[in-house]
């Protein structure tokens, strides 16, 4: 069985990566603040507050792979980083942040250098 994605905050971006790993074939699970008008997989959107640990654990945070913070809301991913780590120690999380000042305080040294 393919590994869990969970993309929470399905604005523009967020919707955006949710179908395109849908289209790769990726076991996706989307989470928004509100339902989505003009979605027609309404069962792998789940709606809540993305920080909240009975929506993330009603999304399979236990057994997910990869959860993917896209909204545009700074301390929201942060909050949700921290409950899906307590949730789900392993998991790899991709945030997005536009405070670049938090950008830099959250950074983790990777062995990998970018030029």
């Amino acid at each position: 069985m393919k590994p869990r994605i969970i993309v929470c905050g399905l604005g523009r971006t967020g919707y955006q990566v949710f179908c395109l790993l849908k289209q790769q074939g990726a076991r996706v699970t989307g989470v928004h603040d509100r339902p989505l008008s003009d979605h027609e997989m309404s069962g792998e959107i789940l709606v809540g507050d993305i920080a909240s640990a009975a929506t993330l654990m009603a999304a399979g945070i236990q057994d997910a792979h990869t959860l993917v913070l896209t909204s545009s809301d700074d301390a929201l991913n942060l909050a949700a980083l921290t409950q899906a780590r307590v949730l789900n120690p392993r998991i790899r999380i991709i945030n997005r942040l536009f405070n670049s000042s938090l950008a830099i305080a959250w950074t983790i040294p990777c062995p990998i250098i970018f030029q």
